[in-house]
């Protein structure tokens, strides 16, 4: 019964790391994020009537937390997996046939760079007045469909904070995994592993603050907040459609993490 309280929490933590605050410092996650999840998690199962090992907390309570919060670091690796896996092909990475081996390097760092200028591999595709908007790429929702409500992460979508929506500081955090500061750095898109949590922090809160001025906008502000109730409303048909066919009629049960 400890597991499943355990997976509920780093569930709610997870929540909490998308949608507020992708990188918060130990000191504040435990005492002012994780406790209360826990807390409230631990009388939810007393309710219910759930009977959980009595030796276990308060006794391993400082353990419990930091099991919880180390989950933050799995997580942002799962996303950046999930972004190696399938960026290369989501933005065109495939190298010329008739480029030499010394050239491909030059040519993959080229790339990314184009991509990273401006933050191109952010925009959609221009409307009827040339416009393109920020955070709307096809591959942007891609990445995040993949992550909020792929098979391995569903519970995260079912959750009231992704339902409806999806949260505009996920969109924040899956951009920072997008590793193209690795392919433009390396030029190689077979080891994109060495995009560093420190990088990955900055960009995340470079991204923040670009969507906190998209939102200063009134107008653009809307749109996006309709981009993104879209986004939801999409990746939970196409969620629907796996899962029908795979035959898992368990569509939401907590999964281990």
């Amino acid at each position: 019964m400890w597991k499943l309280l355990i997976n509920k929490a780093k569930l709610e933590w997870r929540v909490y790391l998308s949608v507020a605050d992708a990188f918060p410092s130990s000191n504040h996650a435990k005492e002012v994020v994780i406790t209360p999840i826990v807390q409230q998690i631990f009388q939810e199962f007393k309710r219910k009537g759930h009977r959980l090992e009595s030796d276990f907390f308060p006794h391993y309570e400082c353990e419990l937390y930091t099991l919880i919060y180390n989950d933050a670091s799995t997580f942002r690796s799962e996303i950046k997996k999930i972004c190696v896996s399938l960026v290369p092909s989501l933005y065109d990475f495939m190298l010329p046939r008739k480029l030499k081996e010394r050239d491909s390097v030059k040519w993959l760092k080229t790339r990314a760079d184009e991509l990273i200028d401006g933050a191109k591999f952010l925009h959609g595709l221009p409307n009827s007045k040339g416009i393109e908007r920020n955070f709307a790429h096809a591959a942007l929702y891609r990445l995040c469909a993949e992550v909020y409500d792929g098979k391995s992460q569903k519970q995260l979508g079912d959750t009231s904070e992704f339902k409806d929506a999806v949260p505009p500081g996920a969109v924040a955090l899956i951009s920072a995994g997008c590793v193209l500061r690795a392919i433009s750095k390396h030029g190689n898109i077979q080891d994109l592993g060495k995009l560093c949590e420190s990088v990955q922090a900055q960009e995340y809160e470079r991204f923040h603050d670009m969507i906190g001025k998209v939102f200063e906008d009134r107008k653009g502000g809307r749109i996006f907040e309709d981009q993104l109730e879209k986004w939801a409303r999409k990746a939970r048909c196409g969620l629907e459609r796996v899962l029908k066919q795979s035959g898992d009629d368990n569509e939401y049960a907590l999964a281990p993490m």
